[in-house]
């Protein structure tokens, strides 16, 4: 699992370039065409080992008043607060063309741990986003896309 995660990394980082105002965004977003594949990737893989798979939606609400100047402040900023939240196992992309929308992989969290984990990033998200642009507003839904077995049933 760990060599897989490795080379997708590589794979995307090399895909996306990983240019622009925070060198890190390239390491802790990956490109929108990289979603799919990882999502059906990690479900089966969870689904064979036994193992919790949650993720987190999030999306930037009226992203088509959001001033031009600030959209490019929004994936430096979940950049930031991803850095403080994630495990090395969680994985980030980018879930529209437009930037307004991002989804978290959190592979051996539950569906709790996802509401929480989703919580604490959109806190985050406004702290960093407060002085530059107060008015963004966001949403974060947590889902299950696998459950653990019970401790007991394994």
């Amino acid at each position: 699992l760990s060599s897989w995660i490795g080379t997708a990394y590589a794979n995307a980082l090399e895909k996306s370039g990983a240019g622009g105002a925070d060198i890190y965004v390239g390491r802790t977003i990956l490109p929108l065409e990289f979603l799919e594949p990882q999502r059906s990737f990690l479900t089966a893989l969870a689904r064979r080992l036994g193992f919790a798979l949650s993720s987190v939606a999030i999306r930037v609400l009226d992203l088509a008043e959001v001033p031009p100047e600030h959209i490019g402040e929004i994936p430096n900023a979940l950049s930031v607060a991803l850095r403080g939240a994630t495990m090395p196992t969680d994985l980030c992309f980018e879930a529209d063309a437009a930037g307004g929308g991002y989804i978290v992989f959190l592979p051996g969290r539950t569906g709790a741990e996802a509401r929480d984990f989703a919580e604490g990033i959109i806190h985050a998200l406004y702290g960093r986003l407060q002085a530059a642009a107060p008015d963004l507003r966001f949403e974060a839904e947590a889902m299950v896309l696998h459950d653990a077995p019970p401790e007991d049933a394994v």
